[in-house]
Formats: C-alpha cells, sequence, structure tokens
C-alpha cells in the first residue's frame, strides 16, 4: 500500500502566528509552538521560492534564478554557510527593505588591488563586477551607484582617515577587503590592527547607517611559517578582523573558511599548485604556470591576487549575506532587540588604548594633494600610468627627476588626544614604486612644527611592474602646521620620483 504523500508543514492544523506574535501563555514557549513557527518559516521561505518543496531540487527549479548568484555557482550552500559570519544582521535587512522597495542603493567597496583588479573589472570578471552584476539583475535601477575604491598596495590605514573623501554620506553598503594587505603577523594591540578597527568605526558612525561587511581574501602562498611554505590555516589577519567583527556585529565572508580544505585536496576548480600568470616566482620558488585550457581549474593569478575564479569565489561569498537579509526580509523575520540605551549604539573601542581622534582627521589625496603642498622646486604635476600593471589606470601627481627638487608638505598631526602616545602621528606617503633603471629615491625630513628622524625613501623594487604604494613616517608633535619635506636624494640620477597623496593615522601603541 502506497503511503500517502506528507503535508507540507502548516499546509493543516494551527494555523501559523503573524510576525512578531508571542505565545498565548506568558511562560517560555512550549516546544510545540516552537516547532510550529519553525514549520511556518520553512513554509513562508519554500513559497517564496528560497527553500525547494518536497520534490523540487533547488533555487533554479523552483524558476527563481534572482534569488541566487546569476551564474553557475562554484561554492556549495555547505561551504557557503562555512565561510559566512553574519551577525544579527539589522543594517543588511535595511539594505534588503531599500532594494526591495524598487529603491537606488549605493555601494562602496574598499580595499587593495584584489578589489581593483585591473584588467578583470574592466572584463566583468573581478569580485566587484560579479557583485555588481547580482544586484542590477536582480533589482535593476538606473541610479544605483557602484563605486571601486580599490587602491593596489593600500591597506586600512590608508583609508582609515579618508572616509569622508572616499564614501559618499549616504552611503548603503561598504564592503572592506584588507586581508592580504594589512601587516600579515602583528599582535592585535599594534599600530596596524589599530588603523583597522578605527576605520570601521568611522564607516560604522557614518549618518546613514551603512551595512559594513569584511570580505576576507586569503593567499595561499603569504600564509607560511611554522615550517610551513604556504597554505597555513591560521598565520594571517583574518582571526583579528573576525574578533572585530564579532566586537562590532558585522557580517564577515572567509575564503579561507569556506574552501581552504578544497584547496589543500587540490579539487577541480579549487586548485593552488600552479598559477595563471607566467614568469612568477616566490621566496625564490618559481611557481608553476597552468596550462591556459585548465585556467577555470586555478584560484590564483599569481602568489597573491586572484585569477577569474578565485574572484568568482569571493563574489559568491559576497552575495550570500545580502541573499540571506532578502531572505529574511521576505519571510517577514523579526529579530528582537533589546530595548536598553547602555547597550545601544556604536560600542567603546575593542582594542585596549584606543581612542577615538577628536579632531578631523588629514586625508590629501588625488587631485586634493595640491592643496597639502605650501613649497616646490623641480616638481611638476603630470599624469602617468604605471608600467607594466593590469591593476591601475593612469593617476595624476607630482613628479621630479633632478636631485635636490623638492615638495614641502603641510599636514595637520592634532588628534585631541591625551597620554602616552597622544604626541605621535603616522605620516602616509603615497608614491609610485618600481624598478630601478626608472624609479628613485628621496629624503624625508621634518622642518617645522613636528619632529621626526632622517628617512630614505627607496621606491625601488626588483620588479619591472609599477605601482602606488605607501611610505611611513612617524613624527612627534601635535600640530596643524607640520611640514615635512620630500627631497630628491642626490644619488638619484635623472630617475623619476612620483608622489600624489599624504594622509595622518594617530600613533598607537
Amino acid at each position: 500500500m502506497q503511503q500517502a504523500a506528507r503535508p507540507w508543514p502548516g499546509a493543516a492544523g494551527p494555523a501559523c502566528p503573524q510576525p512578531g506574535a508571542r505565545p498565548r501563555t506568558q511562560a517560555w514557549p512550549t516546544l510545540g509552538y516552537i516547532l510550529l513557527l519553525l514549520a511556518c518559516v520553512r513554509e513562508a521561505a519554500a513559497a517564496a521560492g528560497y527553500l525547494p518543496r518536497p520534490g523540487e531540487r533547488g533555487l533554479r527549479q523552483a524558476g527563481l534564478p534572482w534569488l541566487e548568484v546569476p551564474w553557475q555557482p562554484l561554492l556549495t550552500q555547505a561551504e557557503v554557510q562555512r565561510g559566512m559570519y553574519y551577525g544579527s544582521g539589522g543594517r543588511l535587512r535595511a539594505l534588503a527593505t531599500k532594494l526591495r522597495a524598487g529603491r537606488p542603493v549605493t555601494v562602496v567597496l574598499l580595499g587593495g588591488s584584489v578589489t581593483n583588479a585591473g584588467e578583470l573589472s574592466r572584463q566583468g570578471l573581478s569580485y566587484a563586477a560579479r557583485f555588481f552584476s547580482f544586484l542590477n539583475s536582480t533589482f535593476p535601477n538606473p541610479a544605483h551607484r557602484f563605486i571601486n575604491r580599490g587602491m593596489p598596495s593600500s591597506n586600512s590605514g590608508w583609508f582609515a582617515p579618508c572616509v569622508d573623501t572616499l564614501v559618499p554620506p549616504g552611503a548603503d553598503l561598504v564592503v572592506v577587503e584588507f586581508a592580504v594587505n594589512d601587516n600579515q603577523q602583528v599582535a592585535i594591540t599594534s599600530p596596524w590592527r589599530h588603523f583597522y578597527e578605527q576605520l570601521l568605526r568611522r564607516l560604522l558612525a557614518l549618518p546613514a547607517s551603512p551595512a559594513v561587511v569584511l570580505l576576507q581574501h586569503y593567499s595561499w602562498y603569504l600564509a607560511a611559517g611554522d615550517g610551513q611554505q604556504a597554505g597555513l590555516f591560521y598565520n594571517n589577519p583574518e582571526s583579528s578582523f573576525n574578533w572585530l567583527a564579532q566586537y562590532y556585529d558585522v557580517p564577515s565572508m572567509s575564503l579561507r573558511a569556506a574552501a581552504w580544505r578544497l584547496m589543500q585536496q587540490g579539487i577541480e576548480g579549487f586548485k593552488v599548485d600552479q598559477v595563471l600568470r607566467p614568469g612568477i616566482s616566490y621566496k625564490g620558488r618559481a611557481l608553476p604556470q597552468a596550462d591556459p585550457s585548465q585556467r577555470n581549474q586555478f584560484i590564483y593569478d599569481d602568489f597573491v591576487h586572484p585569477g577569474p575564479t578565485g574572484h568568482q569565489l569571493l563574489a559568491e561569498l559576497l552575495c550570500a549575506p545580502l541573499i540571506r537579509a532578502l531572505w529574511e526580509t521576505d519571510i517577514g523575520l523579526v529579530v528582537n532587540e533589546r530595548q536598553d540605551s547602555r547597550v545601544q549604539g556604536l560600542p567603546p573601542p575593542m582594542i585596549p588604548n584606543e581612542r577615538d581622534q577628536l579632531t578631523a582627521p588629514f586625508c590629501a589625496i588625488g587631485d586634493d594633494f595640491q592643496w597639502a603642498i605650501v613649497d616646490s622646486q623641480g616638481f611638476n604635476i603630470s599624469s602617468e600610468r604605471p608600467r607594466g600593471n593590469g591593476y591601475e589606470p593612469a593617476i595624476s601627481g607630482w613628479v621630479a627627476t633632478q636631485p635636490g627638487s623638492f615638495l614641502v608638505l603641510q599636514v595637520d598631526t592634532r588628534s585631541g588626544l591625551r597620554g602616552r602616545d597622544a604626541g605621535r602621528a603616522l605620516v602616509l606617503l603615497q608614491y609610485l614604486r618600481g624598478n630601478a633603471d626608472t624609479i628613485g629615491t628621496a629624503v624625508l625630513t621634518c622642518e617645522a612644527g613636528c619632529t621626526c628622524a632622517r628617512q630614505r625613501l627607496d621606491a625601488t623594487w626588483p620588479s619591472h611592474v609599477q605601482m602606488v604604494a605607501v611610505a611611513e613616517l612617524l613624527v612627534t608633535g601635535q600640530s596643524d602646521r607640520c611640514l615635512v619635506r620630500v627631497t630628491v636624494a642626490p644619488d638619484n640620477g635623472s630617475r623619476q620620483l612620483f608622489f600624489n597623496g599624504v594622509m595622518v593615522n594617530p600613533w598607537h601603541e
């Protein structure tokens, strides 16, 4: 005798409670009530197409492709969940509500060359391009704004003082990607982790209360240590960033957590033993190039940057928390929050001795760099296209070649803080780095308003690829007129020096 089909939960029996409703009894909800509620949630999710009904295989078979990424995913649902820390999700649900209402949104990406992605972005293959494609195909609106602020060789210390410059005040979502750019092996109390926390605090304090999502790229080759040449699970900044994600209740998506075992086992589409770009070596070890016909099997373009497959993985991870927020919004999920002013708003800093700056951060980048220059000789404004680098477009800056040429920059090192480190600040100078045949050296000194040790800036590195980089100068003295002189070194010859930005972070130690 054939067994009758089991009715779908909620199809018969007690009526489902309305969103936000409480059980009739004042006692703790009964197990039966909880099971009924879970069944009703599942029924609503299935009716909306988020979960398959019995006999249905998934979202695509349900005829709702807009509820998942608009390409064939590489990660399973379990792998995506493994890579996700979601938190309470309140800000993401606010974004989901706005999208469902058909309103335009502004999305800003902050990160390094992985976020910039150069040619892959222009080809629509970067994680940024794929994520923007997901939003446009799911919620088309000509007024959406997608802003990619990825800056190769930058780190969170570069972005922290420049939030007001780089992030529009009405931003709805900000993605933060620095897991391979920030200093890899430092304590949570180091200045570089302070910079990352300050970046998060400034983003979360923006007037529009944007959703903030941390996207953690993972470099198999950089993850070395404790006798292991590559593939170490724990030797990177991600653990520190995840502590901050939990502390500030912001989602964090981890390529390492989602796919490390797949990489380690060499699963197709997740292979790491070869790279796409020819002639790549790391720490004296040549990395074999993948056969071009098999390029979709490998994650990395070189020892840091993902290729198209790696970017697809990052895009799937970035889409996941927003898809979950949309699901929660559509089923009318109500998350009960504690109404107590003592635990509302931005919490105090997590890292000991971290304090919010009491004055406006100093940031002069791009076209604003010229306003920091109070004196110059031998430098001229020029537009440069970094050579051999597919990650950066042409950029404008100040260029000199003759020894003795100089720029005098006026920066504001005031923080309004008191204490052991209150009198110190880190001045970050943005420059172009390249091979010693074409790029030269400079000397950094402090003239007035602050003091610093004389520092030689060697803008060269052993590569013919040119790339924007950041020099760090630790200065002492809180002043709105700290004068830093940049002088082309006497032994420079006729090689080029290029500068196009300066910013200041309070120093915490």
